[in-house]
């Protein structure tokens, strides 16, 4: 799997190269780091597929008869061990999987190019394969991604377009249609979430890495080229981390690489990664706790992995030190300690305390929402629920994910109104938020499992204060 090749011999490669005026992207070298293989001795015949959910990350692969099997990475960072996935099926590609309403969605494509899915329980049971209809267009595997209530699932077609299907709030299938632009791959795609957009990524026809973006309901109209000249020889991968977006590729030389899009849409260019790992298909990735799980099919098909952190530019805004002016909220999340408080500008800000005791840094929760109160936070079906009151006094929620993803502040149904903070409890399989009413009542509103509000109600005896 890894080459130990010393940082004299790469320069004298990547001089060569320059010299011999080959395509490939110029990338900078890092000093060795280790990677280290995934405990059981798995073997893959493609790059694997992995997702983050309720803290633990699954990793799924390809199994050298053509099952499906996967292997869990625990809280506590040890895993357990290689097992199929139920239900006999077999598939040609790399597996994809997200997370939705704390489910693992796994998605795969057949031997026959249908596209199929088998959704795993928070408790561990897997309910079956079934087929996504008329799927029979797919050359690739799939792609996926949790986008708000909805599961997005990308394949390359027939005509190499490249086709979405949409789980609507995790019911029904909306059917496939292909993307805007035209865009054609050799490959299956990657897909990944930052600020709200969504972001596609395919292999080009030319082996270049190409990108589309949905903004505010819109696919572009055009595909363009990820700055850095890069080639690949399969799909890429990319994940968002902070307020950055990092695109990986297996390089025509099998080496690992990475380009980074910093705010202002401005791309890093193509860097290898550190320990001078190779591949033979598609990598995988997720980030957790700050930084981005890569995982590797090696050259001996066991599967690889390695801890990455960007060598540029901040994961949060480090210039952030907002002065508290209310009470903050705490609560335990995925894992890791999640502190909300109100800053001296009416900001919502946060900090997260990681499993090893580090802190990220303040930053603002997504949304550039604005209280006059102190908020309140609770863990509630796999999500993380902070409320505020707004600077109308109305009553405001942003939902956010173990990922880091945010919905982006709403008003709780109900048109209530309150002069103070909001206090939120669980109860069972229901959410308890509080208020004090502009009357000096105690009002409540219950959000249950499935989304929906029963509206704001004074509580019993009156709420009288």
């Amino acid at each position: 799997m890894l080459k130990n090749i010393t940082l004299l011999v790469s320069v004298i490669t990547l001089i060569l190269s320059s010299l011999t005026g080959t395509s490939r992207a110029q990338v900078a070298v890092i000093p060795n780091v280790q990677w280290t293989e995934i405990p059981g001795r798995g073997r893959t015949i493609a790059g694997p597929g992995a997702v983050e959910s309720r803290g633990q990350l699954y990793v799924f692969v390809r199994g050298t008869d053509d099952g499906v099997f996967f292997n869990v990475m625990k809280t506590d960072g040890r895993w357990s061990t290689w097992q199929e996935v139920p239900g006999d099926l077999r598939t040609t590609d790399e597996p994809a999987a997200t997370s939705y309403a704390d489910w693992v969605y796994l998605f795969i494509r057949d031997r026959n190019g249908s596209i199929y899915t088998n959704l795993m329980s928070p408790s561990g049971q897997w309910q079956g394969w079934k087929e996504i209809l008329d799927s029979r267009r797919a050359l690739s595997g799939p792609a996926a991604l949790t986008y708000g209530r909805d599961v997005l699932v990308f394949v390359r077609g027939q005509t190499n377009g490249i086709l979405l299907n949409t789980l609507s709030r995790g019911v029904s299938w909306t059917g496939w249609r292909e993307l805007p632009g035209r865009g054609r791959t050799l490959a299956a795609p990657a897909v990944a979430q930052l600020d709200g957009s969504v972001y596609v990524f395919v292999r080009g026809t030319d082996d270049g890495i190409f990108t589309n973006v949905l903004e505010k309901d819109r696919w572009s109209d055009a595909w363009r080229e990820l700055p850095g000249g890069g080639r690949t020889l399969s799909s890429p991968a990319a994940v968002r981390m902070g307020n950055e977006l990092h695109v990986f590729i297996r390089s025509d030389d099998n080496s690992i690489l990475v380009n980074t899009r910093w705010a202002g849409d401005r791309w890093t260019g193509w860097s290898e990664l550190p320990g001078q790992g190779r591949t033979l298909s598609t990598p995988a990735v997720v980030a957790l706790d700050n930084q981005v799980y890569v995982f590797v099919r090696g050259t001996d098909d066991g599967i690889f992995m390695q801890l990455w952190r960007p060598s540029k530019g901040p994961i949060v805004e480090q210039g952030i030190n907002p002065r508290i002016t209310a009470a903050p909220a705490s609560v335990r999340f995925a894992g890791r300690v999640y502190v909300f408080a109100k800053g001296d500008d009416n900001g919502i800000y946060f900090n997260i305390m990681d499993r090893s005791g580090q802190w990220r840094g303040w930053q603002e929760v997504p949304g550039k929402g604005r209280t006059v109160s102190e908020p309140a936070a609770t863990e509630f079906n796999g999500r993380l629920y902070v409320f505020v009151r707004g600077t109308d006094d109305s009553i405001y929620m942003n939902i956010g994910t173990a990922g880091g993803d945010w919905t982006g502040w709403r008003e709780v149904p109900g048109k209530g109104r309150t002069l103070s903070g909001p206090s939120v409890i669980q109860l069972g399989d229901q959410l308890y938020v509080f208020v004090r009413g502009t009357d000096d009542r105690l009002f409540v509103n219950v959000m249950n499992v499935n989304g929906s509000w029963r509206g704001w109600q004074v509580a019993p005896g009156q709420g009288q204060m």
